[in-house]
């Protein structure tokens, strides 16, 4: 199961929420609102491949794009988002970050998670390293 959720980036003193660096205002993150408009699905001997289609009011159209080839243990997402709401950007103190939660009740993964730094690359996170840094706090971390 998955959805979307946003943070407003820390805009404090200290180092500043910005590219490679995710850092935010809030404790919990907050539902980003858009509504499922469309679900295709398409299969063939290989895979099969479903599209989900968002929109708000605001916005053009988020597609998420999932991949289930068969056989195989693993699947793959891939998200568009055409644009952010600039509304959201600017309660944001000109910035807004906004994630995909991932969940799932079988996976225990022992605090350690991935990011994609900007399509840069995969950043391996340790939840109990990252309560390492002092420059951290229970706001911005």
């Amino acid at each position: 199961m998955f959805d979307f959720r946003k943070y407003n980036p820390y805009q404090g003193n200290l180092q500043r929420s910005g590219v490679y660096v995710f850092k935010t205002n809030d404790k919990d993150s907050s539902p980003y609102t858009h509504k499922l408009t469309g679900i295709e699905v398409f299969q063939c001997t290989l895979l099969q491949q479903l599209i989900l289609t968002y929109k708000s009011t605001i916005e053009p159209h988020t597609i998420v794009k999932i991949l289930l080839p068969h056989n195989a243990d693993e699947l793959e997402f891939e998200i568009f988002f055409s644009r952010l709401d600039l509304t959201l950007y600017k309660q944001g103190g000109g910035g807004i970050d906004v994630t995909v939660n991932w969940r799932s009740n079988e996976i225990d993964n022992k605090g350690i998670f991935y990011t994609d730094a900007n399509a840069f690359k995969f950043m391996r996170r340790d939840i109990n390293k990252d309560l390492s840094r002092t420059y951290l706090t229970p706001i911005n971390k």
